[in-house]
């Protein structure tokens, strides 16, 4: 029986939310904008239209979300170019998954050429069999698109597959997409609503990892 599982990118592989809320900040800092974190916080997750929206919700439409948006990104690259730092036991949870021979996706709402690229700097990309960006989807998360895609693209039911998260919006996606959530929360915690919706919620990967032992001790 053939084993498949597919990852969200930032705040589940890579410890990147924190880095991009900092780069979001600073930005919006020099048009005189305070207070962008929470903001920032609601968006993580989506896509850069609805993180466009959401900004515009908050703000207006006069807030200059596109002239930040490339400051932030321009910055975020800057810092990231040496490699971005990966979440703790990512790379051991991606060396068990294929020796226990699972097939691997990623899914993420980042831009599928910067996935490759920050997936190959930290020497992560030859793990995956597939790779999905927010850009190969015609919606973004809470929608289930991205995860159909990368069930497509594996060629496996979505109701055999893992899907781990660490956002609110990636977990209603699984949800959606009739997939088996399993969430590790980054920088906020689940709330009764999300945690309905997960197989489990865990601290880190390395207790994904070991539930996953336990699957494949009792069900593969």
């Amino acid at each position: 029986m053939k084993k498949y599982i597919i990852f969200d990118m930032d705040g589940t592989l890579l410890d990147t939310e924190l880095l991009m809320i900092h780069c979001w900040e600073k930005a919006a800092e020099k048009y005189g904008i305070l207070g962008v974190a929470d903001v920032c916080h609601e968006c993580i997750g989506t896509n850069s239209a609805e993180t466009e929206h959401i900004f515009q919700k908050h703000y207006g439409q006069v807030f200059p979300i596109r002239e930040i948006r490339e400051e932030v990104i321009s910055d975020f690259k800057t810092r990231v170019d040496a490699g971005p730092p990966l979440k703790p036991f990512a790379k051991e949870i991606l060396q068990y998954l294929k020796g226990a021979g699972f097939q691997i996706a990623v899914a993420s709402s980042t831009v599928s050429d910067m996935v490759k690229k920050e997936l190959l700097a930290v020497g992560c990309l030859p793990y995956f069999d597939y790779v999905v960006g927010g850009d190969m989807a015609a919606h973004g998360k809470p929608a289930p698109d991205i995860f159909l895609a990368a069930c497509k693209g594996l060629g496996c039911n979505p109701k055999e597959t893992l899907i781990i998260e660490d956002s609110f919006y990636g977990i209603q996606a699984a949800h959606a997409a009739g997939a088996i959530p399993l969430m590790v929360p980054d920088l906020i915690q689940p709330s009764f609503e999300i945690r309905k919706l997960c197989r489990g919620v865990f601290a880190d990967l390395l207790e994904v990892q070991k539930y996953i032992e336990g699957l494949c001790t009792n069900y593969f």
